[in-house]
């Protein structure tokens, strides 16, 4: 109890440290918010400002006490304190630590997407079953090996297609059919001939 006891009357005699720590913790607070909403923007600027600020304080004190600065505003004297450059970088390295180490303890409030190995095959099959329950239609005709519905004209148009089109066996035996072997060496002494 004594050592928080000091610890606030330091922090009293530090509000500037205080502004300095705000700012960074600010910023935690909106990209906590804009990632998890107003809880989330709660959880990191707290845990940004109970990080950060203890630590910069720490950082003051180890450079050996606060760096002044005087000035001279309208007659008046005012001495300010000026951070040095170790509380800036402690200041700015806590505020880079705060969010991992928040989502470390607390957990993060995001829900983990975890991917899924499955064939091409299970996701058509998978995305047939999601449309027939939006449409209400489990008899739905698609083009073969395709996710493209086959409804009204263009249904029909296809079924005309494959009525026209030639079977594979009827394309090979026309193919039979019209292939003669060539004979080279004839070709050939007809060609002496010419020549």
């Amino acid at each position: 109890m004594k050592a928080f006891q000091q610890l606030l009357n330091y922090a009293g005699q530090n509000k500037d440290v205080l502004k300095s720590v705000g700012i960074g913790s600010a910023i935690n607070a909106v990209l906590g918010g804009l990632a998890e909403g107003p809880a989330g923007a709660i959880k990191y600027g707290l845990s940004d400002l109970l990080l950060s600020y203890p630590a910069t304080l720490g950082a003051r004190k180890l450079a050996g006490g606060a760096k002044t600065e005087t000035l001279i505003e309208n007659g008046k004297q005012i001495t300010r304190n000026v951070p040095t450059g170790l509380e800036n970088a402690v200041n700015f390295g806590v505020s880079l630590v705060a969010p991992v180490a928040t989502d470390m303890v607390l957990g993060s409030g995001q829900a983990q997407v975890m991917p899924t190995d499955m064939s091409q095959q299970q996701q058509i099959a998978q995305q047939l079953v999601q449309r027939d329950i939006v449409n209400n239609d489990p008899t739905m005709a698609l083009f073969p090996g395709t996710m493209l519905q086959a409804q009204g004209a263009e249904s029909t148009l296809f079924r005309d297609f494959l009525a026209q089109t030639p079977s594979l066996e009827e394309v090979a035996s026309r193919r039979r059919q019209s292939f003669q072997p060539i004979d080279y060496m004839q070709q050939a002494t007809e060609l002496r001939r010419i020549a």
